[in-house]
């Protein structure tokens, strides 16, 4: 039964039209990757006229089974932060699979504006417990975060994805959150306190690893990435989706929301960014 659900589902993603392109997202709707879905999307129907439908797979483990089964033609945008819940979609993917890089982010960890007692201090302070709320593709990283600062007694509430966090981040539920730098920027409500991350993307605070060189996190956390399987044309796809993340509007959205815009970055560029990919990238 499984597996027929499977392949009916695959069997509504791959059919395609001349005028049309699908790309399948490995979430639910709502959410950063649905946003960044809707922002390609406008981009290739401003730039080349091109119509693109957005397919929701549900959950990243259902798009990296629907990966590996695919024998015609599969174009799925890889979202790197799931690979912290356990879904492997993007990793390991061969040089003629890979399309295009769509964006890098990095991270911050904020507090209520209302709220300045709850300083960074406070945050690395071991002997000082607090409640950090994050989405379900960070809960990891904060809690390495946590664990090389010495933050034993603190605890992470994971609020779900992006969309419920920034709910979430309007309540009291949490004393700090810990969100991609673009969502702290448009929040408000919140005061982000340290980036972390290189600040290539904005930088709020200090960055954490010049105030605390024993955390371990990556330089850049998360990006997202278009890969393509069983395509005969890839040069296509590649020339298609490079320029819809050299549009104009697009690059415009990126910068505004402290989001890395990775257009123009060489291979080596973006892997010094991203030391995820340069151990699951193959040749």
């Amino acid at each position: 039964m499984k597996k027929l659900f499977l392949s009916i589902i695959a069997t509504m993603f791959f059919i395609s039209t001349a005028s049309a392109v699908e790309l399948i997202l490995p979430v639910k709707p709502g959410g950063g990757t649905h946003r960044t879905g809707m922002k390609i999307q406008a981009a290739l129907a401003d730039s080349q006229g091109i119509k693109a439908e957005l397919k929701f797979t549900g959950s990243c483990k259902v798009a990296e089974k629907m990966w590996n089964d695919a024998t015609g033609e599969t174009i799925m945008l890889a979202n790197a932060s799931l690979w912290a819940t356990g879904c492997n979609l993007g990793t390991n993917i061969k040089d003629n699979e890979y399309v295009v890089l769509v964006k890098a982010m990095e991270h911050a960890i904020c507090r209520a504006s209302d709220n300045p007692t709850l300083t960074l201090d406070k945050f690395l302070n071991p002997s000082i417990s607090k409640i950090v709320g994050s989405s379900y593709t960070l809960v990891n990283s904060m809690k390495s975060i946590l664990e090389d600062t010495g933050n034993k007694s603190s605890k992470v509430v994971n609020f779900g994805n992006s969309r419920k966090l920034k709910v979430a981040a309007t309540t009291k539920d949490a004393d700090y959150w810990y969100m991609t730098v673009a969502d702290g920027h448009r929040m408000k409500n919140l005061t982000c306190i340290a980036t972390v991350g290189s600040g290539a993307g904005g930088q709020h605070g200090p960055l954490l690893k010049d105030v605390a060189p024993n955390v371990k996190v990556p330089v850049a956390m998360n990006a997202d990435m278009i890969i393509v399987k069983n395509s005969n044309r890839t040069d296509e796809l590649r020339k298609m989706f490079g320029n819809a993340v050299k549009d104009k509007n697009y690059v415009a959205w990126l910068k505004a929301s402290g989001l890395i815009d990775v257009s123009n970055y060489s291979r080596e560029q973006f892997l010094s960014l991203i030391p995820g990919f340069r151990a699951t990238w193959t040749k």
